[in-house]
């Protein structure tokens, strides 16, 4: 599973297009790929190196906006360590 946040509307990146984001997907070995959301509210969040949960991309307001969905990736330390 690969996911991917492209910050954009920002001096340090003005996103992708969706054929730009395509084109990153296949270079990246992607065999099918889904855009879930393309605006300002795109956030991905997770554990830093310290465990702490943080935002880790830097969304176009500034801010973390709130949001009604997501998606969450957890694993079971259980069946990793197998």
């Amino acid at each position: 599973v690969l996911l991917r946040v492209i910050d954009g509307r920002q001096p340090h990146s003005r996103g992708y297009t969706l054929v730009e984001l395509a084109r990153l997907m296949k270079k990246l070995g992607a065999e099918s790929a889904r855009n879930m959301d393309g605006g300002g509210s795109t956030t991905m969040a997770g554990l830093n190196k310290k465990d702490a949960f943080k935002v880790l991309n830097l969304p176009s307001d500034g801010v973390q906006r709130q949001i009604a969905d997501g998606i969450a990736v957890t694993y079971d330390l259980r069946i990793a360590r197998r």
